[in-house]
């Protein structure tokens, strides 16, 4: 069975490359020689693998998923945003760089939906005030451009399923 690579070109992924991705996105600590026992191939074809894939930025993290309740993460919010005026590039290049450091911001991307909001955002707060004063700086910085600004707020207390990338691996 072939898989479309998700790397942005029409190449075909091998069973090889799929089968070693499941393995690392179910335990990314195995080591090379697990996964070839698993795998029935050797460890150097699987090294040579793994390290392509690093190149190509198909892999390009190995991470761990945290209690975040355990780590004094309250909450997560879940920010859309809707821009007044798209033609103000520089600003809006401005609020990318401001979400890429800001420690609170696991996520942001721009989309469509939610009212025709156009970015989101997803981010975590040891509490109500830390994400209170995340939305005023914000705020602050930005409110000139932003038309409209809605949230979502989650307690990591009552997560039903947590992040997972294991599903990847049953796709």
């Amino acid at each position: 069975m072939k898989t479309e690579c998700i790397c942005g070109e029409s190449k075909k992924m091998d069973e090889k490359t799929r089968l070693l991705l499941k393995e690392l996105t179910l335990n990314s600590r195995q080591s090379d020689r697990e996964i070839a026992k698993k795998l029935k191939t050797t460890q150097p074809t699987i090294s040579r693998l793994r390290k392509k894939l690093e190149k190509e930025k198909i892999i390009e993290n190995y991470t761990f998923i945290p209690n975040l309740s355990k780590m004094n993460i309250e909450l997560i919010s879940f920010i859309t945003i809707k821009w007044k005026d798209y033609n103000q590039k520089k600003t809006l290049e401005e609020f990318r760089q401001f979400l890429k450091v800001d420690k609170n911001v696991l996520f942001s991307a721009p989309g469509e939906g939610f009212d025709n909001k156009t970015k989101i955002i997803m981010a975590f707060h040891k509490n109500y005030m830390e994400y209170e004063l995340f939305l005023r700086d914000i705020r602050a910085k930005y409110n000139d451009m932003i038309e409209n600004m809605d949230s979502f707020l989650i307690s990591t207390e009552h997560i039903i399923t947590n992040f997972d990338f294991n599903i990847v691996s049953r796709l």
